[in-house]
Parts: structure tokens; sequence; C-alpha cells
């Protein structure tokens, strides 16, 4: 990855956070000491609908400046060389997260949340988090396929308020399935 290429996707996160960080800061602001997990759970909603908001995967990202899709913003490589403190490549469960997890960390003290996003693969007994050793080398600025239709979402928030504390968290799966995960076939009349 280029200096180039890491500025402006650096930008389209900075630009899909922002929407969501406004959201925050105006929650904690609103919520006042007292109310620290209110004003926190409204930060991870506002974060989950704006992810929820992106494409799954924009095939125009391949080789031009990135558009905000879901892959660039919350897993766009599988390179622990690569790792920064605020956005890595976990090889290794981490903080309670399968390995082959990638965090995002947004925001600053008053609004700041993490992102942790999993690759889902369909397997007999469910979903389950796909093989770390199969995304090595993954990298969404040259990858055409995907690893895998779905993401384990996982957006969390700190609070406090007086002597009370803790961390809202909230899971959600997206898939770049317009009709769900596992669509019915009806079959045609013979």
């Amino acid at each position: 990855m280029t200096l180039i290429e890491a500025v402006v996707a650096a930008a389209v996160v900075l630009t899909v956070s922002t929407a969501a960080t406004g959201a925050c800061l105006s929650a904690r602001a609103a919520a006042g000491a007292g109310n620290g997990r209110q004003a926190a759970e409204s930060c991870v909603a506002a974060q989950v609908e704006a992810l929820r908001a992106l494409p799954f995967d924009d095939p125009s990202y391949l080789g031009a400046a990135p558009p905000a899709d879901l892959l660039a913003t919350v897993f766009p490589h599988a390179d622990v060389a690569r790792n920064v403190p605020a956005a890595f490549f976990a090889i290794e469960p981490r903080d309670g997260c399968a390995a082959g997890t990638f965090f995002t960390v947004l925001g600053d003290a008053g609004a700041r949340r993490t992102i942790a996003a999993t690759f889902l693969v369909a397997g007999a007994t469910g979903f389950r988090p796909l093989d770390p050793a199969r995304l090595a080398g993954y990298d969404h600025t040259v990858e055409t396929p995907v690893p895998a239709a779905a993401l384990l979402l996982r957006v969390s928030a700190p609070w406090r308020g007086g002597r009370h504390g803790g961390t809202v968290t909230r899971t959600v799966v997206l898939a770049d399935r317009p009709l769900g995960l596992c669509p019915v076939v009806v079959p045609s009349p013979a």
C-alpha cells in the first residue's frame, strides 16, 4: 500500500466516522455525568446505523480513490505488519473476539468506540468465524473476491456515570446478500 492509498483509506474511515462521532458527542454532552450509559448506547446505535448504510463491497474501490464501503471501513486488510494502534488485524483471539478479527478504534476519549469485524462462514451447525489462515494476505485494495459474504460486527463504547461505568456493546451481522444470507429458492413449475 502506498502512502497515498493509506492517506485516502484514512480519509474514508474519518468521513464515515464523522457522522457517528457527531451523534456520540451530542449524546454525551446532553447526557452529562449522570447518564453515561444512555449516551454510550446512543453512540453505539449511531455507529451501527452508519455502518449499515454502507454498501458491503464496492467494486469501484479497486484502483481508484476508495469510496466508503463496509469492507474498506472495518476490514481493509489481514496483515499484522500494517497494524497501527487505531486499526489492526488480530491473528489470535482478543477481547472476546475470534482469531482473525480486525479492530478499528474511532473517536477521542469523549466519544471513543471500537468496531471489531470478523468474517463469518456458514457451517453445518450455523455460522462460525472464518479460519484466519484463509485471510492470509487479504487486502481489500487489491482482492476482487472477498473471503466471506458476511461480517460479524461488534461495536462498543465505554461509559462512566458518577462512580459507575462499563461498556455498551452491540453485535450485528451484515451481509452481502440483499435477500438474506440463505435465500429460499422457489422451484420452477416443471
